[in-house]
């Protein structure tokens, strides 16, 4: 009996509690045996990771992401206990993996807002939609266009990573599926047909033998990636940055948050560039020149430069008021990597923590193979000597202690934890960083052709 309070995703979760806890005895035991044993997924983010997101909007979604799976949990507690689950599959810590499990891994299907699970269709690797490859070496592929494959491989979470070998690259086999240009150009490259009761999947392009198979999911921002499936995209083509625009700015009632952000290449979305355009259209002239902004044309040359400029000046204050910098994000990063080396932690702990040893010669010949560190200022070390020092303190990590990541895996999988919310943040700010760009190189053009009219 399913208790009237539980929804379709609660009861999934705990039907594959119910399955893991059967052991060898569960039909599943061969799946259920290659899945990861822990996700990064936003609501496994305790509040250092999810305050390392730096951006409000990111921070409040990550909270909200960690009050929903205990809510539900505590929901669910009435559930598990009618099936009689073993206590140790009822706690917090099992819930959220199995809450993970479900929410990265399984495929939508009509019939179940839950979804289902697909052994073997859930392994492939995420591509952004319209992603086209291309053989770079004996090893590795690469967008011809923007780069979307992830910045840190390893929070695939277990999805399979096969390796190119030059030597097995033959022709792909003629496709001989009549439904295959059919599907082709969807935005997912799967799901459920119920003529072949089958979930089935497309390639959007004729793969090489040996060549790594990626499928789109959907169209996500880096965020929704990271909330749902515990990875970012180095540079995400579907990413961007909500721009809020203060009441009396919004001129029409046809402007919606999510219409209204900057581009993955720094550039407005048409609705932010028409309700700046009519914003920078005095009152009484909007009914009468506004179908022009509607239309995506320029109003006057004066109302450009305005837009242009109050967007420039946006980036700016959004940029100026994250604690750290782009280049100090890249240094964290290359500091994290570090850590994964031996010794790593140790010494960071130290470099970081001890006076003295930061003014050793040893030291600082270590230190100079951090490339972004001799860009800093002074501010800029403190800035990341800080969240350094929050993170051991976290952690209870003791200054020139010998720690063995391995031996901590708590530790590692927060140390990940913190550099998914480094690489996301760190993109947020290179979409302002290009919206800078962009707004000054329209700027120069705009005032170029002004002074080209006035010649």
């Amino acid at each position: 009996m399913v208790t009237d309070v539980s929804t379709k995703l609660e009861v999934l979760v705990v039907y594959l509690l119910s399955e893991v806890a059967r052991g060898k005895n569960s039909l599943w035991h061969p799946y259920l045996l290659q899945l990861p044993r822990s996700y990064d997924i936003l609501a496994s983010f305790i509040d250092f990771e999810s305050q390392a997101l730096q951006v409000e909007d990111a921070v409040q979604v990550a909270e909200r992401a960690t009050a929903v799976v205990h809510q539900k949990w505590k929901e669910a507690q009435v559930l598990m206990n009618e099936i009689g689950l073993k206590h140790r599959f009822m706690n917090f810590k099992s819930w959220l993996w199995a809450f993970a499990t479900v929410s990265s891994r399984t495929l939508h299907v009509p019939w179940d807002a839950a979804g289902c699970f697909c052994p073997v269709g859930d392994l492939f690797n995420y591509a952004a939609p319209g992603a086209n490859w291309k053989v770079v070496d004996d090893s590795t592929l690469e967008r011809e266009t923007i780069s979307s494959e992830s910045s840190n491989e390893n929070n695939y979470q277990g999805r399979s990573h096969s390796s190119l070998h030059q030597e097995n690259i033959k022709e792909a086999p003629e496709i001989e599926n009549k439904g295959w240009n059919d599907f082709n150009g969807r935005l997912t490259d799967g799901g459920y047909e119920a003529e072949l009761d089958a979930y089935c999947f497309y390639a959007q392009k004729r793969y090489l033998q040996g060549e790594q198979v990626f499928l789109c999911y959907g169209v996500y921002t880096n965020l929704e990636l990271l909330e749902h499936y515990g990875f970012v995209l180095k540079d995400n083509p579907n990413d961007k940055i909500y721009i809020d625009l203060d009441e009396n700015m919004l001129t029409s009632r046809l402007w919606e948050k999510n219409h209204l952000y900057l581009q993955c290449d720094g550039k407005p979305s048409f609705s932010l560039l028409v309700a700046l355009r009519l914003y920078a259209t005095p009152p009484n002239l909007r009914k009468r020149i506004g179908h022009l902004a509607f239309s995506g044309l320029q109003i006057s040359l004066e109302n450009d430069i305005a837009v242009t400029k109050w967007l420039l000046g946006r980036c700016k204050n959004l940029l100026a008021k994250l604690p750290t910098t782009i280049e100090e994000d890249e240094l964290l990063l290359e500091i994290i990597d570090k850590c994964d080396e031996d010794d790593g932690l140790q010494f960071i702990s130290a470099l970081f923590q001890d006076t003295e040893m930061r003014q050793n010669n040893d030291y600082c010949v270590l230190l100079n193979q951090f490339q972004k560190w001799s860009r800093l200022h002074s501010e800029g070390w403190h800035n990341v000597t800080v969240e350094i020092n929050t993170f051991f303190r976290i952690h209870c990590l003791q200054r020139n202690e010998c720690i063995d990541l391995s031996q901590k895996p708590e530790v590692k999988r927060s140390l990940d934890r913190w550099k998914l919310a480094i690489q996301w943040r760190l993109g947020y700010k290179t979409i302002l960083h290009r919206g800078i760009l962009y707004c000054n190189f329209q700027l120069k053009y705009l005032y170029s052709s002004g002074k080209n009219r006035t010649e």
